[in-house]
């Protein structure tokens, strides 16, 4: 039944507020009244799609809207410091000028007009062809995420555009082409996150990689030696179904995890192993239930290597080297964390249920469902 929105007693001072209102009769209109003074963050989830000018605390930062919401934005009636706007799939609305103190942009997939922000530290955009404005670059803009986008697309990630950019993150490429281009990122570029479909160019500089490996690679075999620049000292592969062989490191990696990786790897294909501090090995089902890699793992781990982690699926061994044979295990649970040694360590990977009492890990905590409280916080259906 479509019902007025009564907001609950909220007792000061409130500065985070969710609202969902999938059940708003249109003809019950939010009011200034409804929101406190002290609110700094709100969540607007639902069927609504109500104007919003004037009604908003003159003190809010951060504001998401989601669900239907697709009302024009009308600046000078919105709070004057607002740092981040999120707006959800269904908004379609012209942006135009964005205010200056608007620090953090997120935009659905069906926004179509151009993007402009040279105040913009963030920017999030789901579209596969977002429309950069080319006369005002974001002179700004530090971190770009995108999802599915086309690879012309990323022809237009440059230094020209983006001079200040260090982190980039492409969920996907929407199309395959042959060779991916990306030597003309911004020279600023440190950090890269993309998928992996074929041959790649990549830029020079970078400090930090994460390549995600296409199941199906329809250009043939992946060649992962000579890919990455020796500036790159913190790596991930995900889903890399290729074995790695010696030179598809670089020496510089000092980090190093495998996401889903269905093989045992092999130490001595690091060029530096001395290097390298931490190493977080995410083995398919198969790879991790064999005792034998797991053992070996740890046996021959590198001498530098101060931090271990060895997960598949729930279930992850988190190990702190604190001398040569001494770990300390961190756990979620603090009765199953402490300090073991190299012999107790490696007796946790017998397969065993809760051997020495430690056991499978990394099981997610079930949230409270319903109308929650803090004395900063507020949840509301």
């Amino acid at each position: 039944m479509n019902k007025a929105f009564e907001p609950a007693a909220i007792e000061p001072p409130v500065t985070d507020l969710f609202i969902s209102l999938d059940h708003l009769n249109p003809a019950h209109e939010l009011r200034a009244d409804h929101f406190p003074d002290t609110l700094t963050s709100l969540y607007l989830h639902g069927s609504f799609n109500q104007p919003l000018n004037n009604i908003l605390p003159v003190g809010l930062k951060h504001l998401m809207l989601y669900g239907e919401w697709n009302q024009p934005i009308n600046w000078n009636a919105f709070p004057p410091a607002l740092e981040t706007i999120k707006l959800g799939d269904q908004y379609r609305q012209p942006l135009g000028i964005l205010p200056n103190t608007v620090r953090y942009l997120s935009l659905g997939s069906n926004y179509d007009h151009l993007i402009s922000g040279p105040s913009l530290h963030r920017l999030d955009v789901s579209s596969p062809t977002p429309r950069f404005d080319i006369a005002v670059p974001f002179t700004h803009l530090r971190s770009l995420n995108t999802e599915p986008l086309l690879s012309d697309m990323i022809a237009n990630i440059t230094s020209q555009m983006f001079p200040a950019l260090v982190e980039l993150s492409i969920q996907q490429v929407a199309d395959l082409p042959p060779i991916l281009n990306l030597m003309k990122l911004p020279v600023t570029l440190r950090s890269l996150a993309i998928p992996i479909q074929g041959r790649c160019l990549m830029p020079d500089g970078l400090e930090e990689a994460n390549l995600t490996f296409s199941p199906i690679n329809v250009f043939g075999q992946l060649k992962l030696n000579g890919l990455l620049p020796p500036t790159v000292t913190k790596l991930t592969l995900n889903t890399c179904s290729h074995s790695l062989r010696s030179g598809d490191i670089p020496a510089s990696v000092t980090s190093l995890k495998l996401w889903d990786y269905p093989h045992h790897l092999d130490f001595d294909i690091l060029p530096n192993p001395g290097r390298l501090h931490t190493l977080d090995l995410s083995f398919n089902q198969s790879v991790l239930n064999d005792f034998s890699v797991r053992s070996w793992s740890l046996k021959h781990l590198p001498k530098s290597v101060n931090k271990l982690r060895l997960a598949s699926g729930r279930q992850s061994f988190n190990l702190h080297r604190i001398s040569g044979r001494m770990f300390l295990h961190v756990s979620d649970d603090l009765q199953r964390s402490g300090f073991i040694k190299m012999n107790t360590a490696l007796s946790m990977f017998e397969p065993k249920d809760d051997k020495d009492g430690i056991s499978s890990e990394g099981k997610k905590k079930s949230s409270p469902s319903g109308t929650t409280k803090t004395s900063s916080r507020c949840l509301l259906m």
